[in-house]
């Protein structure tokens, strides 16, 4: 099952015995946790019907002892293997059989990067039960903005806007989700022009309150037009420029390096962007 629909849908049936969670997504591997913790142990969980274990450290002894300890508090227990993928090499055989016939209180959760579906044990596990927590496709993901923003942050998100969100943010569903808790509210109109002198233009005129550009667009905007008193918010992406050597020319990628260094020790490079960026340079991969 997707993760996604998985949470959507989370609250909703009983508790599987054992749960896989496959894939690579920090972020969705929290909300699958969070929705299996109060699913398994309720709304009022207290802390004391879970247990962690290391993957590359957990012994099989102690994971089943967990499973198999009656609940406190609770009706159920649920036990944790954080980056699995070690422990379901080493107790493949104890996993088969323990699937096979679970604890009846006992809630296992196998937190892996991959899974293999064609083995025995993951033949064992129910469709339902193996949640795959994988990033959405590319044009997946601003549709994904809007659904979460207005589910998880009651805020309307318009589609120009989730787009351009993508587009600034990248894939990392994990930081989208914090830029979405900053969204403004449902009433701010968002315009999107052809190019940089359309949107400048625009700006210009007064048509627009807010503009979102580059540093270098919106420094030279702030010289040839002082009276608009134009002053930087925030900064919504870090992109710096960098200086390509072909590859091989370690000599010259060597000494472009020191005069970028020694110019930015001087101070040169901060005085430069100010002048013609009216900013500073930030912190610069050096």
């Amino acid at each position: 099952m997707d993760s996604l629909e998985f949470l959507r849908r989370s609250g909703k049936g009983k508790p599987q015995p054992v749960y896989v969670l496959p894939g690579d997504e920090a972020f969705l591997k929290r909300q699958v946790l969070a929705a299996l913790r109060t699913l398994v142990l309720g709304p009022e969980d207290s802390g004391f019907g879970l247990s962690t274990h290391p993957g590359d450290k957990a012994a099989w002894a102690a994971v089943h002892e967990d499973l198999q300890t009656l609940p406190f508090l609770s009706q159920r227990r649920l036990v944790v293997v954080e980056g699995a993928d070690p422990f379901v090499t080493r107790e493949r055989a104890r996993l088969e059989k323990y699937v096979a016939d679970p604890s009846a209180t006992g809630v296992l959760v196998l937190d892996v990067q991959t899974w293999q579906d064609r083995t025995k044990l993951a033949k064992l596990v129910p469709d339902t039960a193996t949640i795959l927590c994988k990033t959405p496709a590319a044009q997946g993901l601003p549709g994904w903005c809007a659904e979460w923003c207005a589910g998880h942050h009651g805020k309307a998100l318009a589609a120009p806007a989730a787009r351009l969100l993508v587009d600034l943010v990248g894939p990392d569903m994990g930081l989208l989700d914090q830029e979405l808790a900053k969204v403004a509210p449902a009433t701010l109109e968002y315009k999107r022009f052809e190019d940089n002198n359309a949107t400048i233009a625009a700006f210009a005129a007064g048509q627009t309150q807010l503009l979102a550009t580059s540093a270098a667009v919106a420094g030279n905007l702030m010289q040839r037009n002082p009276g608009l008193n134009t002053e930087y918010k925030l900064l919504l992406k870090d992109s710096p420029c960098f200086v390509g050597v072909a590859k091989g020319e370690d000599a010259l990628l060597a000494k472009v390096n020191d005069i970028i260094a020694a110019a930015k020790a001087a101070g040169e490079l901060e005085a430069l962007s100010k002048k013609w960026l009216g900013r500073g340079t930030g912190d610069l991969p050096l």
